[in-house]
């Protein structure tokens, strides 16, 4: 992975493309950010004001996070009026993710691992985007899956701040929780979602993350499967240990 990575950033055709992805990446990650904190905060104090408006708002909150990325992808420029291959769809969408995950007030003991299955709908998007045919009907679908692969990756590092946060900054003890299986597959599909949108694009270098994404998730699994045996040797211990 790593000679590959070096080979890529040695070339000036591939560092010209680099910089015009990461521009374009900046604007469809960083923008619907700042405009889903903007409408999140004003409605997270709306909701925190109005008591009967609360449950509808963290409600439909809720609802948003069932509704698959491509989907929602069609559903705007239908809507909205622009063209189907709009990169203005590209920031509604994700202004959308962003302030309906933003809008719910979080106490420590409440952020489980469950949160992660948000990135893991994610990426299985990408997965379904990268296994589409080519075809002129698809459109920009390979381009739309890339967005979200890197709104993926931008996921990663703020789960994992918000797990220090829950776990060293408000001392919510860290112990096996069945939940924490939910963390398994995200990353897992993160990886494999990784390998074949690197396929399907003919770009190596994610291939081959895709592949260090997928041992990241089997040494998870293999963590969380010790945790779970340690769990129960030690609730077997302390129940043979009780009286009868």
């Amino acid at each position: 992975m790593i000679d590959e990575l070096v080979r890529y950033f040695s070339s000036p055709s591939y560092r010209e493309v680099l910089l015009s992805s990461l521009g374009q990446h900046v604007y469809l990650s960083l923008v619907p950010l700042l405009l889903g904190v903007l409408v999140a905060v004003p409605l997270g104090r709306f909701a925190q004001r109005a008591p009967r408006a609360r449950a509808a708002l963290l409600g439909s909150a809720n609802v948003v996070y069932t509704v698959p990325s491509l989907a929602l992808f069609v559903i705007i420029p239908a809507v909205v009026g622009t063209g189907a291959t709009d990169s203005i769809n590209v920031v509604i969408a994700l202004t959308i993710y962003n302030a309906a995950l933003l809008v719910r007030p979080v106490m420590p003991a409440e952020l489980t691992p469950p949160y992660w299955v948000f990135m893991g709908l994610a990426a299985i998007t990408v997965l379904a985007g990268a296994l589409l045919p080519a075809n002129p009907l698809v459109g920009r679908v390979t381009e739309v899956s890339a967005v979200l692969w890197a709104f993926c990756a931008w996921l990663v590092p703020m789960l994992l701040a918000l797990g220090v946060w829950r776990h060293v900054l408000r001392g919510v003890p860290l112990r096996f929780r069945t939940d924490l299986w939910a963390m398994v597959f995200p990353i897992g599909m993160y990886g494999l979602a990784s390998i074949r949108l690197g396929t399907a694009t003919g770009t190596r270098w994610m291939t081959a993350f895709g592949s260090a994404v997928g041992w990241v998730a089997f040494a998870v699994w293999l963590v969380v499967f010790a945790a779970m045996v340690a769990k129960r040797l030690s609730t077997n211990a302390v129940a043979q240990r009780s009286p009868r």
